[in-house]
């Protein structure tokens, strides 16, 4: 189980040191008061509530979630709630919120719903972007289309897709329910081998076209779709029927 230290002086509303103030530590979510340790391998359990120290100052290592401080000292109390340890940005929400050593991201899980990665843990979710990321006036990849038929993927944003097949090929926009599309997703094509490439939508998806066409006009020509909806598609470029 990874461990997270918190570590501050404690004050009053007034920014008074509280020396040897007792401090009380339980979770937001149950009320109950947390199992605290004295070190980050969780061999040395610490009493809760426990003393700070002559000049104020508690600490501890807890497990990951929402923490409420409470801290006594004669007549004077303060409070500190929704203390978040373990979190992402658990540094930036409170700066006692940080893990001993480093912000562990591989232990922390990461839903990529609607957010168009595949990953399931924050180090690998950072990693992914880090990698998709497309510069300005940069394509991400270059992606070739060697069969004569090709259907589009999530990882095709912001790259050239080059059609290279010596025969016509067929290129088919998915429908949002097969892939989380991203709002404002754009994709480049450039027609490069012999065969001619042409567009097709999807079940249930709209392909807005000059005139209707979707086929990339010439050789070495290119066009762009970019998504405007929940499956609609706007293509532009070097087209014709």
């Amino acid at each position: 189980m990874t461990l997270y230290r918190w570590q501050s002086p404690v004050q009053d509303e007034d920014g008074n040191v509280m020396p040897g103030a007792t401090v009380e530590v339980r979770s937001e979510a149950t009320g109950l008061l947390a199992t605290l340790f004295s070190d980050k391998a969780g061999a040395v359990p610490l009493a809760n509530p426990f003393a700070a120290d002559s000049n104020g100052l508690a600490g501890f290592y807890v497990a990951a979630g929402f923490y409420r401080l409470e801290a006594t000292s004669g007549l004077l109390i303060a409070e500190a709630r929704d203390i978040n340890l373990g979190a992402m940005n658990a540094g930036l929400y409170d700066p006692g919120a940080v893990e001993s050593d480093t912000f562990n991201a591989a232990n922390h899980a990461f839903s990529p719903t609607g957010t168009g990665l595949t990953s399931t843990t924050t180090q690998t979710a950072l990693a992914e972007l880090a990698g998709a990321k497309e510069d300005i006036g940069r394509y991400s990849a270059i992606r070739d289309i060697t069969l004569t038929a090709d259907t589009l993927v999530l990882t095709d944003r912001g790259k050239l897709i080059r059609s290279t097949n010596g025969s016509a090929t067929t290129i088919t926009v998915p429908p949002q329910g097969s892939v989380a599309w991203l709002d404002r997703t754009r994709i480049d094509f450039l027609w490069y081998g012999a065969g001619q490439p042409t567009f097709a939508a999807g079940s249930g998806v709209t392909i807005r076209s000059e005139d209707s066409k979707l086929k990339i006009a010439k050789r070495y020509g290119a066009a762009s779709l970019i998504r405007l909806a929940s499956n609609e598609w706007a293509l532009v470029g070097n087209l014709a029927t």
